[in-house]
């Protein structure tokens, strides 16, 4: 057996990622020290999906004691599958998964890349998910190169849109974000995010990029 990724909150409560000596099985375990209570293991059934889970590690743990992390699909008809989920333990939800539907884009526009490291996951005390990703359909070509980053923020089943590829860059008209960068960004408990992107101004991106940091 093994211990690894290992959260504490102000309540005192602890959140780990661990690997058990029956078959060398992963799992996930949240509370107080001397009431555990198991979020996830390999091999259960993933909320929200037809698969069963192959985990990672926790990427967030809040004061109320709810988590959030990434794990592959195993099982899934014909391919593989990431996604993200967050809730209490025995009360998690699924709150994005890769050839899913994309909250606030058209019909048809799907999740093709979820957040799956350290840092690309928030969850603030609210219980409300900030997540960075790409979608499979991009912005209209003529307006910037992009290759379909988006970041979201909401309760799970409630995401929105807060930034994306394409997009004007707020008090630089003449820029669009270009990359929404992977885990640089934070969530507080009123729901509002800080984040770093690159912008670029021109057709396609002729004009060299720059960075920025958003409110």
């Amino acid at each position: 057996s093994a211990l690894n990724t290992c959260f504490v909150n102000a309540a005192g409560q602890i959140a780990f990622s661990a690997t058990t000596d029956d078959n060398n099985q992963s799992g996930l375990w949240a509370g107080f020290p001397g009431a555990l209570q198991k979020v996830a293991r390999n091999g259960e059934p993933a909320p929200g999906t037809n698969g069963n889970f192959r985990l990672g590690a926790f990427q967030a743990f809040n004061d109320a004691g709810q988590v959030a992390f990434s794990a592959q699909i195993q099982d899934a008809p014909n391919t593989t599958l990431d996604g993200v989920w967050a809730g209490a333990p025995g009360a998690l939800q699924l709150v994005a998964r890769t050839g899913s539907q994309a909250p606030g884009f058209p019909a048809g526009v799907t999740w093709n890349y979820v957040s799956s490291t350290t840092g690309e996951i928030q969850l603030n005390s609210a219980g409300q998910v900030g997540i960075s990703g790409r979608v499979t359909q991009l912005p209209p070509a003529d307006t910037a190169l992009t290759d379909g980053y988006v970041l979201m923020v909401g309760q799970p089943g409630a995401l929105r849109v807060l930034a994306k590829a394409g997009d004007p860059a707020p008090g630089a008209e003449a820029f669009t974000f270009i990359r929404l960068s992977d885990g640089d960004f934070t969530l507080n408990s009123a729901g509002q995010a800080a984040y770093i992107t690159d912008v670029w101004s021109g057709k396609f991106g002729i004009v060299p990029s720059s960075r920025a940091i958003y409110l």
